[in-house]
């Protein structure tokens, strides 16, 4: 996905050099080299344990990531996204924040304020067997 959307950015910026007035050259580059940038942004996502919390970075640019406290997770199982969920940073029409890269299977996190978190990952039953011994004990009792 990413040299696709890398190859698509160049060819829009290769449009440059088709002839065409100067506004319109200007803004053809600018929005090959966005898409250039963005494929850099969106290349990987990083699902991190940091002590106290989880952190989910994109990268290898890492100019979007979130971090959650365990202390706000009230429950995590497997799941899968929906097709119309897609790619990306997005809510989700079933209500929440989904971080996907690539694929429909992912951990689901409920979090004590309400709401949801999916998390996309190659390694959904993992991560779910990790967040469960970092989530609370009392939470999980009040289930």
């Amino acid at each position: 996905m990413k040299w696709f959307l890398r190859g698509i950015s160049l060819f829009i910026v290769g449009l440059s050099f088709y002839p065409m007035d100067f506004p319109g050259r200007l803004i053809t580059v600018g929005v090959g080299l966005l898409m250039l940038l963005m494929s850099f942004c969106f290349a990987t996502l990083a699902v991190v344990d940091e002590g106290t919390g989880l952190r989910m970075a994109f990268g290898p640019i890492p100019l979007f990531q979130q971090r959650v406290e365990y202390i706000q997770m009230e429950d995590a199982r497997i799941g899968r996204t929906l097709v119309i969920d897609g790619w990306g940073i997005h809510y989700s029409i079933r209500g929440g924040q989904v971080w996907n890269l690539w694929g429909r299977d992912c951990v689901e996190i409920r979090l004590v304020k309400g709401g949801k978190l999916w998390i996309g990952t190659d390694d959904a039953t993992g991560l779910a067997a990790f967040l469960a011994t970092r989530i609370p004990i009392d939470r999980k009792a009040g289930r």
